[in-house]
């Protein structure tokens, strides 16, 4: 990569394990088929993911530099699993944005989160400051529709084993974005 290129937007995060992958695809084939939320556009499976830190614009130098840091760092341990509750309106029920399944903040989740900043900050590069609330993006509400008020609407009660966290790509399009792992770290 040369730093004369353009600029990536880019986050670290968590690819979704394909078994919950599975199971949150066939929830929202069936809320699709439905109709039941018509107002929301449904997020590709391809594009699951869990996000540990936005990061924003980088240039490929400084991408590279954040990627070779994490992989020469112990992060989490072997073994690590996320383990989702349920489906909720997010970021709040009153203004659900979004329809996400929501992940239990661990102790090891937090442990990778704390990691994983820690190493952003060594790099000059910006941590958000807002409590970390770990879920899965599955439907963000259309231009134009008012947020709905949802409460839970489906339990999933599930323990997942990952393996890589990732530094991901996010490409944004008039479909929406979408996402491109650019390395995986374990």
């Amino acid at each position: 990569m040369t730093d004369t290129a353009k600029e990536l937007r880019c986050f670290i995060g968590i690819p979704v394990p394909s078994e919950l992958a599975n199971r949150l695809k066939k929830q929202v084939k069936d809320w699709r088929d439905s109709n039941e939320f018509p107002d929301y556009k449904w997020v590709k499976k391809q594009d699951y993911h869990l996000t540990l830190h936005f990061i924003g614009e980088l240039r490929p130098a400084k991408v590279q530099k954040l990627i070779e840091k994490l992989k020469s760092a112990p992060i989490g341990k072997p073994g690590k699993s996320i383990k989702c509750k349920s489906v909720i309106g997010f970021p709040t029920k009153e203004k659900a944005k979004f329809l996400a399944a929501e992940c239990e903040l661990t102790k090891e989740l937090q442990l990778i989160h704390s990691q994983t900043g820690q190493i952003l900050q060594e790099l000059g590069l910006p941590v958000e400051n807002k409590p970390f609330r770990p879920h899965i993006s599955l439907g963000r509400l259309k231009p134009k529709h008012q947020s709905p008020v949802i409460e839970e609407i489906a339990r999933l009660n599930g323990e997942y084993e990952f393996s890589d966290i990732a530094v991901f790509r996010s490409m944004l399009t008039p479909e929406g974005s979408h996402y491109e792992v650019m390395a995986k770290i374990n």
